[in-house]
């Protein structure tokens, strides 16, 4: 899964620098230069929209996080937090680039680095089953200590599948379902599995999320 994630995020990068030489090269303009240590604003009147987005993402982020661990609510809701804020964060920066800065075509520069990361976040939801091995489907057969699951999602990487999910000590049930015995055959489920060897040829459920 590390690997596959880390081959993953190279890629995120490779392209974005591919297109900031593009852009450098169509626009005729250098990339603005961001020191490392500094918040880059242009303006007072950035600094502090730039510190009121981030205090707003810092509270937010802090509340979802307790919805999501502790409350047991969908993760859905730190994926939409964090886009949202993506998408925020890097159209306050173009707004002031355009309006603030000696060269407005650095808003172009931020724009297509806020695309290249919202795809890179929609690509890996819609390839979580690959990245992540999370299995989500309908509960088709219930056993003592097991059940199957009918793979149904629009992931990219697999179609419709049937995957056996085995229970162990340290499951954990969330979301409709406190334990095993309340799930039924038709629950749409998410199950996180163990990472087991390839040569497996069914899963151990680490988290059961029933909606």
């Amino acid at each position: 899964m590390w690997f596959k994630l880390l081959l993953f995020w190279l890629i995120v990068f490779s392209v974005n620098a591919t297109l900031k030489f593009v852009l450098k090269k169509w626009l005729k303009v250098e990339p603005r230069k961001k020191e490392l240590f500094s918040s880059n604003h242009l303006n007072e009147t950035h600094r502090k929209v730039d510190w009121f987005v981030r205090g707003a993402s810092l509270i937010t982020g802090l509340a979802t996080t307790y919805l999501v661990i502790l409350e047991d609510y969908a993760i859905t809701y730190f994926v939409i937090w964090g886009i949202f804020f993506v998408i925020v964060d890097y159209s306050v920066r173009a707004y002031f680039e355009w309006k603030a800065s000696a060269y407005p075509k650095h808003s172009i520069f931020t724009l297509s680095e806020m695309v290249v990361w919202l795809g890179a976040i929609a690509l890996l939801i819609q390839s979580s089953s690959f990245f992540f091995g999370i299995i989500e489907g309908v509960v088709t057969e219930k056993a003592e200590t097991s059940f199957t699951v009918e793979v149904t999602s629009n992931r990219l990487w697999s179609g419709s599948s049937v995957e056996e999910v085995h229970l162990t000590d340290a499951t954990i049930f969330k979301g409709n379902v406190t334990t095993y015995e309340e799930l039924e055959e038709g629950d749409m489920v998410s199950v996180m599995p163990f990472d087991l060897p390839a040569e497996f040829s069914y899963s151990l459920a680490s988290e059961v999320t029933v909606e």
